[in-house]
């Protein structure tokens, strides 16, 4: 099976909205939840503007790839790919439904930040629509994702 197969197959999402917050979660396995949160903030500027992240559910840890316990190394990749398909489709869902002028994406870690941007790459191919700007924060030491449409 080829990755952009994979990449086609998120899995089944649940909302749930608040005033200035969406979050969307799914399972792996029927053990493993997670959640993808959609905030809405005011920038420096004033303006608003929104910040995706992800994590398993109740953890206060981002998902990080060297941390994640899997029995094998394909089985890894799989969840990792899953993962990864189902917040994209959550982007897209989410655009859909609050079309933000600017939506916020960060990566921790010198190999999340390699492999977000691997995966932004192929959104952005598979999605034109947006434009998808790699950029890097001082005040934090690192990199982040500026997505607009």
């Amino acid at each position: 099976m080829r990755i952009d197969e994979l990449f086609d197959k998120p899995l089944p999402l649940s909302w749930k909205v608040e005033s200035s917050k969406y979050t969307a979660s799914f399972q792996i396995d029927d053990k493993e939840e997670f959640e993808i949160f959609f905030n809405k903030g005011i920038d420096g500027f004033g303006k608003f503007e929104w910040t995706v992240t992800f994590g398993l559910k109740g953890s206060k840890h981002y998902y990080n790839a060297r941390k994640h316990p899997t029995s094998t190394s394909r089985d890894y990749k799989h969840k990792t790919v899953l993962v990864f398909s189902t917040v994209l489709e959550a982007i897209n869902v989410f655009w859909e439904k609050e079309n933000p002028p600017v939506l916020y994406y960060a990566a921790s870690g010198d190999r999340q930040e390699k492999a977000y941007e691997r995966i932004m790459k192929y959104f952005n191919a598979k999605n034109p629509e947006y434009h998808i700007e790699r950029k890097y924060d001082r005040a934090s030491d690192g990199e982040y994702y500026e997505i607009t449409k």
